[in-house]
């Protein structure tokens, strides 16, 4: 691998030993690599700007890594086979393919035919969904040396292009040697699927049938048979399959996502209960727990319906409550979820977190019976509230930061945080400032981010802040709407010019959304709120676009790494492609007039990848006459363009309010602003 090469054909190998080395952090002998192959003779202008790029990056990795004295002890450097092959195996032991399959490649451009390279390459192609490349991966390791297991994976392979007919011929042929009982099953289960699948339903059906004779409790065959009773409309049965399955393996996707789909049929919740009824009696934990399974996947009002069911059971459990509050945020049902803390904390006044009870939290919000209309219509700041409502509060002394809260009394906290977001989105900010002088007390000096409360306790932190922001009462205005995931608190209720008049900025909170979950076969609960939210605003309104940061914080780089996308850029691209189909086609629904916020740059660690992800969206909003970019990213940003601008700092994750002058001068400079929505 480390061989002297001549010639600029062989340009390639530099290259490929270039990026490997670089994977490993072995910066300098990356950049000899690269160095070399830049030297070669005929070498075209392209490929010469690409070594002379892997140059600049190492050098700039290097001067970012200084502290690389490892590097530069270690007289072993990676220059044999059997190297290559340690670093490769361990990088495919840590799921990062994008180092492993670096290596492999460059290991198949000295020997094509190395076995261990075009199996794994196979098997990162195929985690990858990358089911042609993984396909001509297993077929060559096959034609190597014949294997049962090969064959397996390259049938699966087939089977994730549809191309079922060739699969089925594979799975066929790893029959006769297949001497494990149990992957004997599992062939034949995945043999009647590509049946099944390519129209001949009852062949397929007949597979799963003499699985289930042998072997009444196999997974794979009662899975395949409860979605043949479900899309034959046999809803009950399903049901009974897969809550059966559901026991056997609680933690399985599949099996979660299906219950979800059947529940969400015709009289499927209806059938579920019944289901339960022949259980007696249904405890409130089996119902909370279907509750939290099949809201993953979308079954919003079944999952809330059932936390109803688990909390007339257990009218004191506050995990119920607060689980129920969550998917009626995701309803856009923000009335409900307000009445559901108010009567918890009624029903269950002695409750405490330190020395903060629900009957302190019920008396301050005791007065309101419906807070939308508490924000039409505000009291009289100066009347005395109504006494006769009011509890007695228990006394208690309040506990030390040092004593930490338990799994019960955290969730009461995680309750009262979370009114005080709901109260915020609907905008009844008046009640917020008696809340926060209630819960403040209770939460500081705690690291409740490293508890399971971290993101309701995000949110109250946030408002927190923002509440010095804000001057009330809130002025009566045109509203001009802000549809995102938590940044979109920051602008919250503030005013901006636009179009010559003050504007209020209503959020259009879609919790925890990422573009990715923007794509039509995502079934995650976030693109459910999004689809109940955002459309709620009336047609033809003004809305600005505020999605992205969460894609950039969790998803791309890991996708990255496991080789789903060669790059962040392609990645963005991907899912950008999503987002921005989504705001077309509420365009075309309801006529909005759609401003595409950039994602915001906050976080350190993540403000490259914010940037690729903005060039790109950036990009693409350009290419669409129905859409207007804002474009103020690069007046977030210091001079040299790598940090946000002090004054913007809120909390580390979301802006300080300050930053919303260049989004009003942004809407100012939009000459024409509905020129492009009307052409």
């Amino acid at each position: 691998i480390n061989a002297e090469y001549g010639d600029s054909s062989l340009s390639k190998p530099y290259y490929r030993c270039g990026l490997a080395l670089f994977h490993l952090k072995k910066f300098k002998k990356a950049e000899d690599y690269f160095e070399k192959g830049s030297n070669l003779p005929d070498l075209s202008p392209t490929h010469k700007a690409e070594f002379s790029k892997w140059i600049d990056n190492c050098k700039k990795a290097k001067q970012s890594n200084k502290d690389d004295k490892e590097e530069s002890s270690q007289p072993n450097e990676i220059n044999t086979l059997f190297d290559c092959l340690k670093v490769a195996r361990k990088a495919m032991d840590q799921m990062n393919y994008q180092c492993a399959a670096t290596i492999y490649e460059q290991i198949l451009q000295i020997i094509p035919t190395h076995r261990e390279s075009l199996i794994n390459l196979g098997k990162i192609s195929f985690q990858a969904e990358k089911y042609e490349i993984a396909t001509d991966f297993f077929s060559k390791a096959l034609e190597l040396s014949p294997d049962t297991d090969l064959t397996i994976r390259l049938a699966d392979s087939l089977f994730g292009q549809k191309n079922y007919k060739a699969a089925a011929t594979y799975y066929k042929s790893a029959l006769p040697s297949t001497t494990d009982q149990q992957m004997l099953e599992d062939i034949k289960v995945k043999l009647g699927k590509c049946l099944y699948l390519s129209g001949e339903k009852q062949i397929g059906i007949s597979f799963y049938v003499s699985v289930l004779q042998v072997n009444e409790d196999h997974f794979g065959a009662l899975f395949e048979y409860g979605i043949v009773f479900r899309e034959s409309g046999k809803i009950k049965k399903a049901l009974k399959i897969f809550l059966k399955l559901l026991i056997q393996r609680p933690d399985n996707k599949s099996v979660k996502e299906q219950l979800s789909i059947t529940v969400q049929e015709k009289n499927g919740l209806q059938l579920l209960r019944q289901e339960l009824d022949q259980i007696p009696p249904v405890s409130a934990t089996a119902l909370a727990f279907l509750a939290m399974v099949i809201k993953d996947h979308g079954a919003v009002f079944e999952s809330a319906t059932l936390y109803k069911e688990a909390l007339e059971l257990k009218p004191d459990n506050a995990t119920y409550c607060l689980n129920r509050v969550h998917v009626l945020e995701v309803l856009n049902e923000y009335q409900e979820a307000f009445l559901e803390v108010k009567k918890y904390c009624f029903l269950n006044p002695n409750f405490y977190v330190s020395n903060l009870t629900c009957a302190h939290v019920y008396n301050t919000i005791c007065y309101i019976d419906n807070i939308y209309e508490h924000v039409r219509n505000p009291p009289d700041p100066n009347q005395a509230k109504d006494q006769s409502r009011m509890l007695s509060p228990r006394s208690k002394e309040p506990v030390s930061p040092d004593t930490d809260y338990s799994p019960d009394e955290l969730d009461l906290l995680a309750l009262f945080c979370t009114l005080v977001k709901v109260i915020y989105v609907v905008g009844a900010l008046d009640v917020i400032v008696e809340l926060v002088k209630l819960i403040t007390p209770v939460r500081e000096g705690r690291e409740l981010h490293k508890t399971t409360i971290r993101n309701e306790h995000a949110y109250y932190c946030c408002i927190a802040q923002l509440m010095s922001f804000h001057t009330l009462p809130l002025k009566r205005l045109p509203v001009l709407y802000v549809a995102g995931d938590s940044h979109s608190m920051t602008p919250a209720w503030q005013t901006i010019k636009f179009r010559g008049q003050d504007h209020l900025l209503q959020p259009l909170l879609a919790t925890g959304l990422k573009t990715w979950h923007l794509r039509p076969e995502s079934r995650f609960f976030p693109k459910t709120n999004f689809w109940n939210v955002v459309p709620s605003a009336p047609s033809g309104s003004n809305m600005i676009f505020l999605f992205g940061e969460i894609d950039c914080r969790e998803g791309l780089v890991m996708s990255v790494r496991k080789c789903r996308y060669k790059d962040i850029e392609e990645g963005a691209t991907v899912t950008i492609n999503f987002y921005i189909d989504v705001l077309k086609q509420l365009k075309i629904q309801k006529q909005y007039n759609i401003y595409v916020h950039p994602v915001v740059p906050v976080i350190d660690v993540t403000r490259n990848i914010v940037k690729v992800f903005n060039k790109v969206l950036k990009e693409k909003v350009l290419e669409t006459p129905e859409l207007v970019w804002l474009d103020f990213f690069e007046d977030l940003l210091t001079p040299d363009g790598e940090k946000l601008k002090p004054e913007f700092e809120l909390d580390g994750t979301h802006m300080n309010p300050k930053y919303l002058r260049l989004l009003e001068l942004s809407l100012i400079h939009i000459s024409e602003p509905t020129r492009q929505a009307e052409i």
